[in-house]
């Protein structure tokens, strides 16, 4: 299983061409989406490349690869434009290979603070919690829990565009502009 897993495009479709591109290099078996899909919402900017309709067309072919989950942007209506539901707060992957589950959000319900009592308390180990919302990057690990937030592809608040890729209880943050390794982590590596 190999997951490439991005969050908050916000209609930006220059930005989802080049996760378009990023998809046809790391060819991944899964593509996680977390939330605020085409919208950017009363508190973000518009993008430069603000085109909804365009984000649609490029992300159709890759229907049948994507879970997804609802951001705070995402409307009922969103769910009319694509065949993979956009209504789930959560959803849950699993990696028989690796026994490694992958918990994913948007994460404006519920973050990546371990110290809050909330879905965190019932996540199987080992895990890899994924949340996106803030449209910054994060990537690490507390005890058996990997966390990650690729960041923003759409509007981003830290220093670029980002995605992650998880295959075989590894998680890499990367660059969305030419793929470049962020940081990574393991399961069985501090």
């Amino acid at each position: 299983m190999k997951v490439l897993i991005a969050s908050d495009l916000h209609g930006a479709a220059q930005a989802t061409s080049l996760l378009i591109k990023r998809i046809e290099e790391e060819k991944p078996t899964d593509i996680l989406l977390l939330g605020d899909i085409l919208y950017h919402g009363p508190r973000n900017s518009l993008p430069l490349d603000y085109e909804t309709k365009q984000v649609v067309k490029l992300l159709t072919p890759y229907e049948d690869h994507i879970h997804a989950v609802q951001g705070n942007c995402d409307a009922e209506v969103d769910n009319w434009m694509f065949s993979f539901d956009l209504e789930k707060p959560s959803l849950t992957l699993y990696d028989r290979d690796a026994k490694v589950t992958l918990f994913a959000t948007h994460g404006h319900r519920f973050g990546m603070n371990p110290n809050e009592p909330h879905e965190l308390q019932n996540l199987p180990e080992p895990c890899v919690f994924c949340s996106g919302h803030t449209h910054i990057k994060v990537l690490k690990k507390q005890g058996n829990v990997i966390f990650v937030n690729p960041g923003s592809i759409g509007i981003p608040k830290d220093d670029c565009a980002g995605y992650a890729i998880y295959e075989r209880g590894t998680v890499i943050l990367k660059k969305l502009e030419d793929s470049s390794e962020i940081s990574r982590i393991s399961f069985g590596a501090s």
